[in-house]
C-alpha cells in the first residue's frame, strides 16, 4: 500500500462516540480520551479518522464521513440492526462493523497506516480493518474483564467469559499494548499473558487550556487598597471559612464510581461533625433504578440541603 502524506491513523470507538456529552449513556472518560487524542494527533500532522457506531436507524447501511476540523473526521458505521442494539447486544455487530470501515477504505491511497482501538469491542472491529488492510493493530482496554471480574463487589454481576476470551486474543494479536499506569500493565501481563516488550504506559493528560489555577487579579490601577478601603474586607481566610468545601462527582453516575459512598460520607460528617461546611455536586446521569437509589440514600441520611444532583457538564462550566 503506498505511503500518503500526511499518515492517515483510524482510531475506533465502536460502541461510543467521542463527540457525544461525557457523562451521558455510554459517553464517559474514553470519549475524552479519544478525542483528544485525535486531536493532538491532527495538530501534530497527521491525518486522523474516528470510527463509531452509526445511531441512526433510519440511516441505509455504510459509512459516513463528517470533517470536524482540518486533518480530522468522523466516520459513521451504519450496520444493520445495531443501532438500537443494546451495549450488551453489540459484539454480534462488532465484526461487520469492522468490515464495512475496511470497505470503505479499500485500496484508498489515503488509507490508515494504523488502527488504534479503543475498548475490547472496537479492538475485535478494528481487527478485521487490519487483516483487510495488512496494517498493525494497537490496543488500549480502557477495562479489562478479568480485572473487573477480580475486583468485582457483592451483587456485581461477573463479565462474559466470551469477553475475556476476546481480549486475550485481542492482547496477543496487537502490536502495541498502550495502558495508563504501571500496575495496568502488570495486570496484562499477569492476566492476560501479554508480552511487556510491547507494553507502553502513557498516563492521560491534563488539557490546561481547560484545567489551570485560578489567578488573583489585582487591584485596579487607582483603586484603593484593601486597608485603605471604608468597607471592611473579609481575610482570605474568612472568605475560605465562608465557602463550604466542595466535593465534586462527575462523572455517569454507576456503583462501580461509588458516588453511593459520597453520600453515606456526608451523612457521617453531619452526624460526628454537625458544624463542617461541605457540599456534594453529582453530576451526571445515570440507570432511573440507580439514580433513584442515590436519592433514597440522600434522604436516608437526610442531607437532601447538601446534595445537588446535577445532569452532565460541559468541562468548562464546573459547578464549583
Amino acid at each position: 500500500m503506498p505511503q500518503q502524506t500526511p499518515p492517515r491513523v483510524l482510531l475506533v470507538s465502536m460502541h461510543t462516540s467521542p463527540v457525544d456529552q461525557p457523562g451521558s449513556g455510554d459517553a464517559g472518560g474514553m470519549n475524552v480520551y479519544v478525542l483528544h487524542l485525535a486531536r493532538s494527533l491532527s495538530q501534530r500532522g497527521w491525518a486522523v479518522d474516528m470510527a463509531t457506531l452509526d445511531r441512526d436507524a433510519s440511516h441505509p447501511a455504510g459509512v459516513s464521513a463528517t470533517s470536524l476540523s482540518d486533518g480530522l473526521r468522523l466516520l459513521s458505521v451504519a450496520v444493520p440492526g445495531a443501532a438500537t442494539a443494546s451495549k450488551e447486544q453489540l459484539p454480534e455487530f462488532a465484526v461487520e462493523f469492522g468490515r464495512a470501515l475496511a470497505s470503505f477504505y479499500n485500496d484508498d491511497a489515503a488509507a490508515p497506516c494504523l488502527v488504534h482501538a479503543h475498548y475490547w469491542l472496537s479492538g475485535v472491529a478494528a481487527r478485521e480493518v487490519c487483516e483487510a488492510l495488512k496494517i498493525p493493530l494497537m490496543l488500549t482496554l480502557h477495562t479489562s474483564a478479568a480485572v473487573k471480574n477480580l475486583r468485582a463487589g457483592p451483587g456485581e454481576n461477573p463479565e462474559p467469559v466470551s469477553r475475556e476470551r476476546a481480549e486475550q486474543e485481542l492482547v496477543a494479536s496487537s502490536c502495541t499494548l498502550v495502558v495508563n499506569t504501571p500496575a495496568e500493565a502488570d495486570h496484562m501481563v499477569e492476566l492476560y499473558g501479554a508480552s511487556r516488550d510491547r507494553i507502553r504506559v502513557i498516563p492521560p493528560g491534563v488539557d490546561p487550556e481547560i484545567f489551570y489555577p485560578a489567578v488573583k487579579s489585582a487591584s485596579p490601577a487607582g483603586s484603593a487598597a484593601p486597608c485603605e478601603s471604608s468597607t471592611p474586607v473579609a481575610s482570605s481566610s474568612e472568605a475560605r471559612e465562608a465557602r463550604p468545601f466542595t466535593v465534586l462527582c462527575a462523572g455517569r453516575m454507576q456503583p462501580l464510581k461509588g458516588p453511593q459512598i459520597l453520600v453515606a460520607a456526608m451523612g457521617l460528617l453531619r452526624q460526628q461533625h454537625p458544624d463542617c461546611a461541605v457540599r456534594l455536586i453529582l453530576a451526571g446521569v445515570g440507570s432511573p433504578d440507580f439514580l433513584a437509589e442515590l436519592h433514597r440514600l440522600v434522604d436516608e441520611y437526610r442531607v437532601a440541603d447538601v446534595v445537588e444532583f446535577q445532569g452532565p457538564c460541559h468541562p468548562t462550566n464546573w459547578p464549583i
